[in-house]
């Protein structure tokens, strides 16, 4: 439960490095207690260490409700990184499995393309951190698992993805 107390520290500073998504919700929203809650969990559970999930009751924490324009129970919204804006999702115009694409699709990886003419460079520069390569079939794109790992071992281990075409 998100309160004035850790609102910040929990979804506008975290900005910075992730993506929060948070429940806003009054005590008669029979949607967010039948529903929402029960799908919510679920999402929390499989997207544990991607990204943050709070909830904040609007009758408890008025002012956090007010000063983020939240007028209509329940909203989910995604706060990404910034400086992406956020995105709400308001009452029963969402699935939660929208939510999940739109809150995946925001991660952005700190990966390196690995080819024949920077893999010298990227082995040698940073001798002593770790490097983890990712070897893919795929022609484009870096998954959702490899882009967040690297952003929650950014500067600590470097990661690297080899496309099949790459000798």
């Amino acid at each position: 439960m998100l309160t004035g107390l850790n609102f910040n520290k929990w979804v506008t500073s975290v900005r910075s490095k992730g993506i929060s998504i948070v429940h806003f919700y009054q005590k008669y929203d029979d949607l967010s207690k039948s529903k929402i809650l029960r799908e919510f969990g679920s999402l929390s559970e499989e997207l544990n260490g991607i990204a943050f999930f709070g909830a904040v009751s609007c009758d408890d924490e008025s002012a956090i409700c007010e000063k983020e324009g939240i007028t209509k129970y329940p909203t989910v919204r995604i706060y990404p990184r910034s400086p992406i804006p956020t995105m709400d999702f308001v009452e029963n115009e969402y699935s939660i499995e929208e939510i999940k694409k739109s809150a995946l699709r925001t991660i952005e990886g700190n990966t390196i393309e690995i080819t024949q003419t920077n893999i010298e460079t990227f082995l040698k520069d940073n001798p002593t951190k770790p490097k983890v390569l990712y070897f893919t079939d795929k022609p484009k794109g870096v998954p959702v698992t490899i882009k967040a790992l690297s952003q929650s071992f950014e500067k600590t281990i470097f990661f690297g993805v080899v496309r099949k075409e790459e000798d």
